[in-house]
């Protein structure tokens, strides 16, 4: 997440977010992305999503997990950047796909509803 935080130029990092669709997923982007000087993360699921997109407008983003299907409707640009690999994770949670994305396609406020995923 690092490597592709810091491969942004100074403008777009100040509009970068970095999305995770599960807690877990979020909380070690917070927990270990402060050494990193990542922003904190925003996610749908949970706590989360209440905590919200906070400044955040879909400018640029960062997400972990899911697919290029999942992520190409929904914005103008979506590259799949790397992959995170991690060696005492959970199966489900390794060799994940990371994705930078740019220029969401619909308004992020419009959409937060939409995502909110709790379990």
């Amino acid at each position: 997440m690092a490597t592709v935080y810091n491969s942004l130029s100074d403008s777009e990092k100040k509009q970068c977010a970095i999305f995770a669709s599960n807690y877990g997923r979020c909380a070690a982007i917070d927990y270990y992305g402060k050494k990193y000087g990542l922003p904190d993360a925003i996610g749908n699921h949970n706590n989360y999503w209440i905590w919200g997109y906070r400044e955040y407008n879909g400018e640029v983003l960062i997400i972990l997990g899911g697919s290029m299907e999942e992520h190409v409707d929904d914005f103008a640009e979506v590259k799949q950047v790397a992959i995170s690999h991690c060696e005492y994770c959970m199966p489900y949670e390794n060799d994940l796909r990371i994705f930078l994305c740019r220029k969401l396609k619909v308004d992020l406020h419009d959409i937060w509803n939409q995502e909110k995923h709790y379990e």
